[in-house]
């Protein structure tokens, strides 16, 4: 048997306090069946090496059954020069991008403090464009009455969900992209951003330095000060934003894509039935 790990959510504490109560059941019995199989699986695949060495050091799996196969390298991302989504969403030049289903978890109403920090701090005009699935009512409410709070409902837009082809433009035209989520497997946004060759700046936890190494400036997602201060210097120092546009680009090219992950999710099953 062949267990694949997707996600370290519900190993990861702080979740339970963070996201909708109503899940923290899910998670709980999401946990204890990921735990129990993990324990009698031939093979598990995880998706980063953060997440592999969870396991081997929480449960003490046996690390040569572990395979690590970075996920979320799709040759439709690349960087384009098509704007027709500014239009359509009445998006300005310049304009910071985050692209993240509105998941409490995810961290977007600091990254919204951590914005309007950034903007007082400098004369531009830069806008920031929320890309991401709506998924509960009182939550969105909370984000709307940040930005009203601010003052920022010209400033700060929620696009709801795009399709891949919007998504890879929007990737394209902003000047960075910032992904405040403190908890992920291997950020999937991460790897598409930077085949489209944005720069980025994100959190400093779990598998986020993993995914994008020096392609990114870091923040500690619980500080909103020094969110802030990450977010302006993109904001200031465009060859900054050049230099992590190519790192980017170099990132990815040492990153699997699907294919390459099949080929070897193949190769452990063949390993297993001789």
């Amino acid at each position: 048997m062949i267990q694949h790990i997707a996600t370290i959510g519900p190993f990861w504490e702080e979740m339970y306090d963070l996201d909708a109560p109503i899940n923290s059941i899910k998670f709980k019995l999401n946990k204890y069946f990921i735990y129990k199989t993990a324990k009698n699986a031939d093979a598990m695949i995880f998706e980063s090496m953060y997440t592999k060495k969870y396991f081997i050091n929480t449960y003490k799996i046996d690390y040569d059954k572990g395979h690590v196969i970075n996920y979320g390298k799709d040759k439709y991302f690349y960087k384009t020069n098509d704007e027709k989504e500014l239009e359509n969403y009445q998006i300005n030049k310049p304009f910071a991008l985050c692209v993240s289903h509105l998941y409490p978890y995810k961290n977007i109403i600091r990254m919204i403090e951590a914005f309007h920090i950034a903007l007082s701090q400098n004369d531009s005009n830069y806008e920031l464009i929320i890309a991401g699935k709506i998924y509960y009512d009182d939550y969105y409410k909370m984000i709307k009455k940040c930005i009203n709070n601010y003052k920022m409902e010209n400033i700060v837009k929620t696009i709801g969900l795009v399709n891949q082809q919007e998504l890879r433009n929007l990737y394209s035209n902003a000047d960075f992209l910032i992904f405040p989520s403190p908890c992920e497997n291997f950020a999937y946004t991460l790897v598409e951003a930077m085949c489209c060759g944005i720069p980025i700046t994100c959190s400093n936890t779990t598998a986020m330095p993993e995914t994008c190494e020096d392609a990114a400036i870091y923040f500690d997602p619980n500080n909103k000060g020094e969110m802030a201060e990450k977010i302006e210097s993109l904001m200031e120092d465009k060859k900054l934003r050049e230099k992590l546009s190519y790192k980017a680009l170099n990132r990815v090219k040492n990153l699997p894509d699907y294919e390459d992950g099949t080929k070897v999710l193949l190769n452990i099953f063949n390993t297993l039935c001789t």
